[in-house]
């Protein structure tokens, strides 16, 4: 490893970066360096002084850092508080329609279920799924549309907004395993007052409504990596 490479490494590796977006700043740092070492060289420099130069007039290597995690930090502080405001408002609308006495199934979802001390509750995987994917034409598509797909799309923005808010969300895994605690409590609090109906497969419609949501968290990320590195690239 030459001297170039060390003097960038001491830079790159205390960056608050990811590992790509690190080494996209590691191979952005040389190519600048070398380009003012040829400057130098051409001004009949030698080698090593050519490098010293190049590397003083490329700056100490702290303040770099310093000044990078600084901007780190500033633009992801405030997006991270821009996306947990969201986030809060976005939990209010979510108590507003899954725990509201004035918006609990009844009619057909009580008929569905049957009761249990006066509840409505489904603990059977996929059987509400199925019955509304199997009635088709003997119900209104718009009961089927709410009752599945509206389901799904309401969980969306709570995958998408979870990693943005809450750095320690980092995979599907972290997201499903937060989705279904919440929707379990949520379950639980409609089957205690009761509002609704508690239905097992509300767990799994909301789960992938948010799985959806991280998915499109993480096509949006890499496709902004992919768009850095045709940058550095000089595309």
């Amino acid at each position: 490893m030459n001297s170039v490479e060390k003097y960038v490494d001491k830079i790159v590796n205390q960056l608050l970066y990811s590992k790509k977006e690190k080494e996209e700043f590691r191979l952005q740092f040389i190519d600048h360096i070398n380009s003012l070492k040829e400057e130098y060289l051409e001004k009949g420099f030698s080698e090593g002084e050519a490098v010293k130069s190049a590397i003083k007039d490329f700056g100490n290597s702290d303040l770099i850092k310093e000044e990078i995690n600084n901007t780190f930090s500033e633009k992801h502080t405030f997006i991270n508080s821009f996306a947990r405001a969201i986030f809060i408002i976005y939990c209010f609308f979510l108590i507003v329609v899954l725990l509201n006495p004035a918006r609990s199934g009844g009619g057909i979802q009580s008929a569905r279920h049957g009761g249990w001390f006066g509840l409505t509750v489904n603990l059977i995987p996929f059987k509400t799924i199925l019955y509304f994917l199997t009635i088709g034409n003997k119900c209104n598509t718009d009961i089927i549309i709410h009752n599945l797909l509206g389901k799904i799309i309401l969980f969306i923005p709570w995958g998408f907004l979870l990693p943005l808010s809450f750095k320690n969300i980092k995979n599907f895994k972290d997201v499903t395993i937060l989705t279904v605690i919440v929707v379990f409590i949520i379950q639980i609090t409609r089957l205690i007052f009761p509002i609704g109906v508690s239905d097992i497969d509300n767990i799994i419609l909301y789960t992938l409504g948010s799985l959806l949501g991280f998915s499109l968290y993480k096509f949006i990320k890499i496709g902004r990596a992919s768009c850095r590195e045709r940058v550095f690239a000089g595309c």
